[in-house]
């Protein structure tokens, strides 16, 4: 349906929605209005897919956002909110929710029955942990949640059959969870400065991944199984303790760029790594 809508059809200005038909609008995009609150009268718009309110000061969430069941998109980043409140769960049709540089700490597991999310941004809040039960929502491809507090990762991310992109970095995550690596569809997976010390040789299991970064933590070494990420295309490893890569690391056919700066590599190990990978862009 949100394919069908043209720019027609955005509305810029609450008192524009309210000249029309109810009926007829569909996207509303108030996006750096001023806006305090959420607008009254809000839900009479019940065929609104799409709903724009960033960089507003909406420090609470009214009832009537939560009648909006049509809703396809959300975005609600920088609007100063400090807690999602279980309502949210009503809101069953949502495809993708942006709160990226709000002030929240956690989220409610109601949270996890967004069944239908696809897209979900948490970047630059102050997030502790993940809803356990996220492995519960089963479409999502793309969850982004750096910059936050998180100092594990849910073992029921297992779960999320459908990920794609997988964006952790600045947090501080110790340790990955077994289940991780059984989330094949995973395409690009970026745990940057964390404070992880060991990679599991599960990794070969991500056997979809182009892009993996895990910069800025405290890996000692790297697991052999490594080179069985076929496709892999990006390598970020900058800022660990590593001294050696694996043996077999020419195996990595498809690598076009391996980041490497800030170890603790030899003369004669770097000189073994650019001869394995001669059509590398490897960088010391």
């Amino acid at each position: 349906m949100l394919a069908s809508l043209s720019e027609k059809e955005i509305l810029y200005f609450f008192y524009d929605a309210e000249k029309k038909n109810a009926n007829d609008v569909f996207r509303l995009n108030l996006r750096q209005t001023s806006l305090t609150e959420v607008p009254k009268g809000i839900s009479k718009y019940t065929r609104l897919v799409e709903l724009n309110l960033m960089k507003n000061k909406i420090p609470e969430l009214s009832q009537e956002l939560f009648l909006l069941q049509e809703l396809r998109i959300l975005n609600l980043r920088q609007i100063g909110i400090n807690e999602v409140p279980e309502e949210f769960d009503q809101l069953t049709n949502l495809s993708e929710l942006r709160l990226e540089k709000n002030k929240l700490v956690h989220l409610p597991k109601e949270f996890a029955t967004l069944s239908n999310l696809r897209f979900l941004y948490l970047s630059n809040n102050k997030l502790e942990d993940l809803p356990a039960n996220i492995g519960d929502m089963k479409s999502l491809q793309i969850l982004e949640a750096d910059d936050n507090r998180i100092s594990a990762i849910p073992s029921s991310i297992g779960q999320n059959s459908a990920l794609k992109t997988l964006n952790l970095a600045k947090n501080q995550i110790v340790e990955l969870p077994e289940s991780l690596f059984d989330v094949s569809a995973l395409l690009d997976l970026n745990l940057e400065r964390n404070k992880i010390q060991t990679l599991s040789p599960k990794i070969k299991n991500l056997k979809n991944l182009k892009a993996l970064s895990l910069a800025g933590n405290q890996l000692s070494q790297v697991p052999n199984e490594l080179v069985k990420l076929k496709d892999l295309e990006l390598l970020i490893l900058s800022q660990n303790q590593l001294s050696v890569l694996p043996n077999k690391i020419k195996k990595l056919k498809q690598l076009k760029t391996l980041i490497l700066t800030d170890n603790q590599f030899s003369d004669k190990e770097k000189e073994r790594i650019l001869k394995a990978l001669p059509n590398t862009d490897v960088r010391f």
